[in-house]
């Protein structure tokens, strides 16, 4: 039994093929192993978010303009905001500084702009003009000419009408890109200035998510109050390794 399946195993209840597992040692070649197969199976769903690739959403409303080159209407709103705390991430929360997107838009890399994040609502590409990205004093500010098409007509009805409400954006960060403050009531992970290695895609979405997610603060002082009697590396792995379960749990 290779590694993945002792961890999927594990995930499941402990056991599998009859035998009672122990959880693996993980060292620095098992946990690359790890990746390995994690990304493998990533890749058979591309749907879903690639490994390492973050999203966040904001309830920011779009606004419907005149289109610059005919179409539906040009698309105009804020895919993040600086300066202001999240919700509850899952046992944290993020601030993003100003200056996090400046090297991701510098370097290029033709983001899109996707309805609810899927490939196939495609309504604009940075290489072909029809996205326009700029950080202002606010946030990550964008501009979309939406195309003629069911999906562009569709978005813009559904933004006139405030059906669709809240924006989105996909990033990677870079290593150094992030400073985490676990001395605070809820450990905070601020996006540094250049922090953001990658942005993926920005666009609208139909929930954004995180809107109505509660957390027992009960279980959550009392988990934090027992890792506050551990040296900062041990918490840190902690968390390493809660965020190694969810990536694993989402990719299955």
């Amino acid at each position: 039994m290779n590694l993945l399946d002792q961890v999927i195993a594990l995930l499941r209840g402990g056991n599998a093929r009859g035998q009672v597992l122990h959880a693996p040692k993980l060292d620095e070649q098992a946990v690359e192993l790890l990746r390995a197969d994690l990304e493998r199976i990533q890749a058979g769903s591309p749907k879903r978010a690639m490994f390492g690739v973050e999203r966040r959403f904001i309830p920011e409303q779009v606004e419907l303009r005149k289109a610059k080159f005919g179409g539906p209407g040009r698309m105009v709103g804020y895919a993040a905001k600086f300066g202001v705390l999240s919700v509850d991430l899952g046992g944290w929360k993020e601030l993003l500084q100003p200056g996090a997107f400046a090297m991701a838009i510098a370097n290029g890399e033709d983001c899109r702009c996707l309805r609810n994040h899927m490939d196939d609502n495609l309504l604009g590409r940075q290489s072909a003009g029809t996205l326009e990205l700029q950080e202002d004093a606010d946030g990550l500010r964008f501009e979309c000419d939406l195309p003629d098409t069911q999906t562009g007509r569709d978005t813009a009805e559904n933004i006139r009408r405030k059906d669709m409400t809240g924006c989105s954006f996909q990033f990677s960060v870079r290593e150094g890109g992030t400073q985490w403050n676990f001395d605070a009531e809820m450990p905070l992970r601020t996006v540094l200035a250049n922090g953001v290695k990658r942005l993926y895609d920005v666009g609208p979405v139909t929930f954004p998510a995180y809107e109505s997610t509660e957390v027992d603060m009960r279980s959550f002082e009392a988990a934090r109050a027992a890792l506050q009697h551990l040296p900062a590396a041990a918490v840190l792995e902690a968390i390493s390794r809660a965020k190694a379960r969810q990536r694993l749990a989402e990719a299955l």
